[in-house]
């Protein structure tokens, strides 16, 4: 995300946001597809799905990188530890509009 500092696609059109890094959580249907990075403070900024609402908005990576998917069992406590949210090392950079959730499927 070198390339993405925070604030560097803030005034561009949605047609032109690039979207390098995509996330997603092991333990719902929770995306975030993110465009900005600001490795001081490790706040991303990006496109999130798999709310109630999509939405642009900014997380914390630390934030994520504390969840993980660790189960208690009655009387034996927790078992785990696996990190929730991994990255997709999968997704290559697209343009917004170029995303699978922006395709019209109508028709």
């Amino acid at each position: 995300m070198k390339d993405y500092p925070y604030g560097s696609q803030s005034e561009k059109e949605s047609k032109d946001i690039v979207i390098p890094v995509k996330l997603f959580d092991l333990g719902s249907s929770i995306n975030w597809r993110l465009s900005e990075y600001d490795p001081e403070s490790k706040v991303a900024f990006g496109y999130v799905t798999g709310f109630y609402y999509d939405e642009w908005g900014s997380v914390s990576l630390e934030e994520l990188e504390s969840l993980d998917l660790a189960i208690e069992f009655a009387g034996i406590g927790k078992i785990g530890g696996t990190p929730r949210v991994e990255l997709d090392l999968y997704f290559k950079p697209t343009k917004f509009p170029d995303l699978p959730f922006n395709k019209d499927n109508s028709g």
